[in-house]
């Protein structure tokens, strides 16, 4: 459950972190952090309701920062993360270079989930016209970003742990 937490947690931090910057700096690039979230559940083994239930509420709280209709935002996570626990469940990859792949696929479904959901809403196509042009440079961002979120969570993990000693005592 610790764990659980503390992914979405750095999930959520490290996308305000990511918001500032961007705004300062004017950087038009996204690195999907939910989307990362949603893959290190499965593939840290963590347990299932509980890992819905912290995305589910990681989605909602994201969705309030984004612009546009309630919801879409959550919804299309929660399809990419119920999409990404299926074939990791299926397809059991330990390999960091594996979950960087998978990460960039998840990118990318969750990115045209999006482009499709806020086309359908507002009846206009220009979302996927955003969609082509930026996709690709997120995808990349989310893919190298991948390690370095894992390598994040399991420190956490091992630095709120309680350190067990050896020996007779």
């Amino acid at each position: 459950m610790k764990r659980v937490i503390l992914n979405a947690l750095c999930a959520f931090i490290l996308m305000l972190i990511q918001t500032n910057v961007s705004s300062a700096f004017g950087i038009q690039m996204v690195c999907q952090f939910c989307a990362i979230a949603a893959l290190l559940t499965g593939a840290l083994s963590m347990p299932m309701m509980s890992s819905a239930i912290s995305i589910l509420i990681l989605a909602l709280i994201c969705d309030l920062f984004v612009s546009g209709p309630l919801g879409i935002y959550a919804f299309a996570l929660m399809v990419t993360f119920g999409i990404s626990r299926a074939l990791l469940s299926r397809f059991r990859y330990e390999r960091v270079f594996a979950l960087m792949i998978w990460s960039c696929l998840l990118c990318i479904l969750f990115e045209s989930l999006q482009a499709l959901l806020y086309s359908l809403y507002y009846l206009s196509a220009q979302y996927w016209t955003i969609f082509v042009r930026f996709f690709w440079k997120d995808a990349i961002a989310t893919t190298i970003a991948t390690p370095i979120v894992m390598w994040l969570v399991l420190r956490l993990e091992r630095l709120m742990s309680r350190r067990r000693t050896t020996g007779l005592t």
